[in-house]
């Protein structure tokens, strides 16, 4: 028989001495209580979102009583005509030189990569002379009215954000030009391709205006929650399509040529299913981050599915034309020695390609997520 102080503690005693829980569950329970308060802030602030638009309509009005379509369309056109002007200007004044660079042969594709760099820079150069032009135009019809200037000056980033993304994505797809695609995709793959980073790109255009001007009407944080989570979704149902569409040409891609190795092979075969789990993650932890109360950053799930999209792309680029000295005429002197060392050692080249490529994404992908990847691996 146990003496009083032999025996088991109460059970209420024992929970008050317990440690937190630890692992998912422990967080979830964490949090529980938070989170079924935000949702029904989030409830409230879904209910109240007529009334929100309704206070930016008003604030867009004030004070002048102009509707605010019709004051915004005056400074937008203004703007935007400016802008077009210069940059019509612009490729007039380098309408030879683009000429003679269209006309140019590329017989390799390191040299192709450079031809068609030379055109990416120049239009990028036009989408520069558009923004310079653009926002001096801005300032030169100022107006005192603030949220009808942040407006404005919204959507002059989100064409930006837009025209940038379309310029890349046709650089190294070129959807109309197959003689130009620097990626190794049929016509259709690479149309879906395309579409993918543009859409993408506006829908995070669309997300950085919209909760800009809902903030500047002074619009409640759980508003800008609920209105932020809804190009999330939509980004991530246009990338999970996107993957299941592209599904065989980027397993094809991955098996290569001639024999593969176990890993490969099911690498192929599995990564849509791979790729599915972590954009539906990254669309978990937002929805989580917001129930749980935590500060996000607007764009934060967008720019992860861009830049996971665009590891294996640059990875593959840069192996394309790691692999493509071996080829072409044949050479003598310098130009054949170092062909022979790219041949002798083009394995180890992949493979550095390989691990660059992945560290610099990780890091990206940490700096966006704010996590430090020192302290988890020293934790480990």
């Amino acid at each position: 028989k146990l003496l009083p102080d032999q025996r088991a503690p109460p059970a209420a005693a024992w929970a008050a001495d317990a440690k937190p829980g630890v692992g998912v569950s422990g967080m979830v329970d964490e949090h529980a209580g938070a989170m079924r308060t935000t949702l029904g802030v989030l409830e409230a602030a879904y209910y109240a979102l007529p009334e929100s638009l309704q206070r930016v309509r008003v604030k867009l009005t004030e004070p002048d009583g102009r509707h605010p379509l019709a004051a915004l369309a005056e400074l937008l056109v203004a703007v935007l005509v400016a802008g077009i002007a210069v940059e019509w200007i612009y490729h007039r004044a380098l309408r030879r030189f683009r000429a003679g660079l269209d006309r140019t042969p590329a017989a390799t594709y390191s040299a192709q990569v450079f031809k068609h760099g030379v055109g990416l820079l120049i239009d990028l150069g036009a989408i520069l002379v558009w923004t310079i032009a653009a926002i001096s135009t801005f300032f030169l019809v100022w107006h005192e009215h603030e949220l009808r200037r942040t407006t404005i000056l919204d959507i002059v980033i989100g064409i930006i954000i837009v025209r940038t993304t379309m310029l890349v994505a046709r650089f190294l797809l070129a959807p109309r030009e197959p003689s130009k695609r620097l990626l190794p995709f049929a016509d259709a793959p690479a149309r879906t391709l395309y579409r993918f980073p543009v859409i993408v790109a506006t829908l995070l255009a669309i997300e950085l205006a919209t909760v800009a001007l809902l903030q500047g009407s002074g619009a409640s944080q759980p508003t800008l929650d609920l209105v932020a989570l809804l190009p999330v979704a939509l980004g991530i149902s246009v990338t999970l399509w996107t993957v299941w569409s592209v599904r065989e040409p980027i397993a094809v891609l991955i098996r290569g040529t001639g024999t593969h190795g176990t890993i490969r092979h099911w690498t192929a075969e599995l990564w849509p299913i791979l790729a599915t789990l972590y954009f539906l993650g990254i669309l978990f932890a937002r929805v989580f981050d917001i129930l749980a109360g935590e500060r996000v950053l607007s764009g934060q799930g967008i720019f992860s599915i861009l830049l996971v999209a665009g590891m294996p792309i640059v990875d593959m680029a840069l192996c394309r034309a790691l692999g493509r000295p071996t080829g072409g005429h044949p050479a003598e002197g310098h130009v054949a020695r170092v062909r022979g060392v790219f041949h002798s050692y083009e394995g180890v080249f992949r493979k550095a390609i390989h691990i660059v490529v992945v560290v610099v994404g990780l890091v990206l992908f940490s700096r966006l997520w704010g996590l430090n990847l020192f302290a988890i691996a020293q934790q480990s």
